[in-house]
């Protein structure tokens, strides 16, 4: 899916069908954390379709060179920019000028409830500013623990009150909560620094 040919702008990314001729940050992201963990189990994961990962992932920071986009030539996010850094950094592109300037975004314009994808971003945010480490990692983690701790139910649970997240239900945004949580702990291999 990511070696079909598609626009000069698209290419090196994966979208929602193999066939697509467009990228997108997210997908693309996902399949990167899969081929990270295929590497990890042992898989021989080409260091060519990597390498065009990361040239794409670069092409969706925003115009302001800030954050990161949903695709290249859009608007960054918290979520979109926590995306790209960790996408870039499980790449082996550990503190790339890229995600230095959107980790320094991040401190200034920090994930909160209001985001629209808030349990996708609060994972990706905060494994992204763990690998990035140092000062990134302590604000952010003093943020989404006073978050998701405020937000937490009284039977343990979290449920997601907007976007397409509140359709998927306690389990999912439960599990992406505990996720961010833990990460510090460095359970899974990914989450390693």
């Amino acid at each position: 899916a990511q070696n079909i040919s598609k626009p000069e702008r698209h290419a090196g990314g994966w979208r929602y069908q193999p066939l697509s001729k467009d990228s997108d940050l997210s997908v693309s992201a996902w399949q990167l954390l899969a081929l990270r963990a295929a590497k990890n189990s042992g898989c021989d994961v080409p260091a060519e379709n990597i390498k065009k990962a990361v040239a794409y992932i670069k092409l969706c920071r925003d115009q302001s060179q800030r954050g990161f986009a949903y695709q290249p030539g859009g608007g960054s996010t918290p979520t979109r920019t926590g995306t790209g850094i960790l996408a870039l950094e499980i790449c082996g592109e550990h503190h790339a000028p890229e995600s230095i300037v959107a980790a320094d975004f991040l401190l200034e314009k920090p994930l909160d409830e209001g985001e629209y994808y808030f349990y996708y971003g609060v994972y990706y945010c905060t494994v992204g500013m763990f690998k990035m480490g140092g000062k990134y990692w302590d604000k952010t983690r003093d943020n989404v623990v006073t978050l998701l701790l405020g937000m937490q139910n009284p039977d343990g649970s979290w449920q997601a009150k907007k976007g397409s997240e509140r359709n998927s239900g306690k389990v999912y945004a439960t599990s992406m909560s505990v996720l961010a949580l833990a990460v510090e702990y460095q359970f899974l291999p990914i989450y390693q620094r």
